[in-house]
């Protein structure tokens, strides 16, 4: 029996078969999440605006849109717990580190 030999056109197909299975896989397209696992919170700030209450409540649950809104909605108050919930929003509920000179991509982007 002799063995099979595949064509010059069945070789190049099987080639680039591999070639893109390879490229596929080094590149995280075979399944994987694209969104970060998100980390541990801290527990959230307590006390003062009730709004702010609800939306550091929903952060620590996991919600990134209310972290993100209870950093804009505390950025520029004067009340005397506003920086402890900003900083609570801005940190994405204490998952990250949070640099007021850094660049800053929010917390909806970074965890979706």
């Amino acid at each position: 029996m002799s063995p099979i030999v595949p064509t010059p056109t069945a070789r190049l197909s099987m080639r680039i078969a591999v070639v893109a299975c390879a490229a596929f896989g080094a590149f995280g397209l075979l399944g994987a999440t694209v969104a970060q696992a998100i980390p541990t919170p801290t527990l959230p700030p307590t006390g003062g605006n009730a709004e702010w209450q609800s939306l550091a409540q929903n952060c620590y649950t996991g919600a990134m849109r209310s972290c993100d809104s209870l950093a804009d909605q505390t950025k520029f108050s004067n009340a005397p717990e506003a920086l402890a919930y900003n900083d609570y929003g801005f940190s994405c509920g204490g998952r990250v580190y949070y640099d007021p000179n850094g660049v800053y991509m929010s917390c909806y982007e970074q965890f979706g």
